[in-house]
């Protein structure tokens, strides 16, 4: 089954919220700042949680719960990491490496809003055309009763007994009219009166030469 174009925005966001969680992870591992073990655990852990969470959420949430999310999640580092500390040079070369993650996570929390405003915008016109499918459908339906309708009417009435009978019966008197019409002309004809500079008999020959429409 063919991606709708939401559908594939969706995927590209993922995709790309992954690729940063990586590289979030892989610079943590690899870094040669003073921050110690568990803060480096602890952090990632916390970055990691919070992207997959967003990466679930983003899509249901409206963008003050996200800020709400940014704010809870800076103030918890702060905590985490200053609290009852003096800032040194090493918490400062904490700071710096956990200002650079967060950085990484703001990029990727402005895709998301990008992506919501986007999916709002794709939700409103699938909603609209929707919409104006059903009101074709509806619309289609009732034009299909309404054929329908006429043509078991006219189907009810051709299957009555006298109604066949009648058109049996008609059919009968427009072949007689039909021979009569003929034999008259070929009369006419074949008489040998000139017929041609008779108006009045050239009008009666050129009607009968006419096909009936009873229409």
């Amino acid at each position: 089954m063919e991606e709708t174009e939401l559908e594939k925005y969706q995927k590209e966001v993922w995709m790309r919220s992954q690729i940063v969680n990586h590289d979030i992870q892989r610079e943590a591992a690899t870094s040669s700042t003073k921050v110690t073990k568990d803060d480096s655990v602890k952090l990632i852990n916390l970055l990691t949680e919070l992207g997959e969470d967003l990466r679930k959420q983003h899509f249901d949430k409206d963008r003050k719960e996200v800020i709400i999310k940014r704010i809870q999640l800076g103030n918890f580092l702060v905590r985490e990491i200053f609290e009852e500390e003096n800032i040194n040079d090493e918490n400062k070369e904490k700071l710096k490496y956990i200002a650079e993650l967060l950085e990484k996570q703001c990029r990727l929390v402005t895709e998301i809003m990008k992506a919501l405003k986007r999916t709002t915008e794709l939700r409103s016109k699938l909603d609209t055309l929707k919409k104006d499918n059903f009101e074709k459908r509806t619309e289609s339906r009732r034009i299909m009763l309404e054929i329908k309708e006429k043509n078991e009417a006219k189907q009810q009435i051709i299957r009555d007994p006298e109604t066949m009978q009648s058109l049996k019966e008609f059919d009968i008197i427009m072949q007689k009219i039909v021979i009569a019409r003929h034999t008259l002309q070929g009369l006419v004809l074949g008489s040998g009166v000139n017929w041609a500079d008779d108006t009045q008999l050239l009008d009666v020959v050129l009607k009968l030469g006419e096909t009936l429409d009873f229409k």
